[in-house]
């Protein structure tokens, strides 16, 4: 009878776990492990871990925008981790906005979301406040703005001039309102705002142990040393280590990596769009697991600590995202 390697239980039954979750797409070749996860576990992680990197982080978000989900898909999404900001200076600079699908479901549309900006009493930037945070008057009590200095309110249509309303209502009398100026053309930069909260760290944890599982086996996975990490992925047990279990970094783990063709893909401004996942070892002989998602970002998992045993062997395989294909790689420093 196989035996979870998350639960450790032989009760059954078992499914198919994607080493990369399958919310961040189809692939052919995609790499899955067999009779390793039990369906008490799959259901655990799919409504907990799995759904905040998916349906929160920022990566999850980077779906929609590279044709893995659909436009009309988006609504699932939740902000609760992410901010979307306008870049350039104007009117909206700094303005929070969501991303939804249009009436056809066909592509995504920009949606500034409703607050206000008060102009700071010692320079000229702005401090930005949610709608709720209007309502409830607790804007006010932020000593760093002076709204005599100047104030813009961010809405479409009649929700502009509702929250206008309450903010004459509490007192904010000013001589005249002018209309927002639109960026130019429609077209702005964004600034990402994300939380990577513990879920999601534990979900990347997950793709990297499931990724060693599927390298060297369960019976190899199911080895002492790896308690620490199956028990933060499975139960939020913070690992003994001093060391964090999951550390994330901007840029991509490799310098450059050849891929099948001889194309040659590198860090850098322009970083292409795929997945990584690859284990490997140092010397302090701690097990490490490296996952990208699209490109965006690195995490690096504390597998095992000062592991006596045989070492795993270093592979690596890269999830091309446009082509929806998985490639294994020869990895370069």
């Amino acid at each position: 009878m196989p035996t979870c390697i998350y639960c450790r239980q032989s009760k059954g039954p078992f499914t198919r776990e994607h080493v990369v979750h399958d919310g961040f797409g189809k692939f052919k070749g995609a790499l899955v492990i067999k009779d390793a996860v039990c369906h008490e576990c799959n259901h655990e992680f799919s409504r907990t871990i799995d759904l905040a990197l998916t349906r929160s982080s920022a990566e999850g978000f980077e779906r929609y925008r590279f044709g893995v989900k659909q436009p009309a898909e988006i609504a699932k999404f939740k902000y609760s981790s992410l901010a979307l900001r306008v870049k350039e200076p104007g009117d909206f600079q700094g303005a929070r906005f969501i991303q939804r699908a249009d009436p056809a479901g066909k592509k995504l549309v920009s949606h500034v979301v409703p607050g206000i900006a008060v102009r700071r009493k010692d320079d000229e930037g702005f401090v930005h406040f949610l709608e709720e945070q209007v309502r409830d008057g607790s804007w006010l009590q932020n000593t760093e703005v002076d709204w005599r200095r100047g104030i813009k309110v961010y809405g479409a249509g009649a929700k502009s001039d509702e929250l206008r309303s309450i903010v004459e209502g509490q007192g904010v009398v000013l001589p005249t309102w002018r209309p927002m100026k639109p960026p130019k053309n429609g077209v702005v930069t964004v600034e990402q705002e994300f939380e990577f909260t513990q879920e999601m760290r534990r979900a990347i944890a997950k793709i990297a142990f499931n990724y060693l599982t599927y390298c060297e086996g369960t019976g190899y996975a199911l080895q002492t040393p790896f308690d620490p990490i199956i028990r933060y992925v499975r139960y939020a047990e913070k690992p003994p280590s001093s060391l964090p279990a999951v550390i994330s970094v901007e840029g991509l783990p490799f310098d450059r990596i050849n891929t099948p063709g001889g194309v040659v893909l590198k860090d850098g401004p322009k970083r292409p769009v795929m997945h990584f996942v690859s284990v490997g070892t140092n010397g302090e002989r701690n097990v490490l697991g490296a996952i990208t998602l699209f490109g965006f970002m690195t995490h690096r998992v504390m597998l095992a600590q000062a592991f006596i045993g045989e070492l795993p062997q270093p592979p690596a395989h890269l999830y091309n995202v446009r082509m929806r294909e998985v490639f294994v790689l020869g990895v370069h420093g």
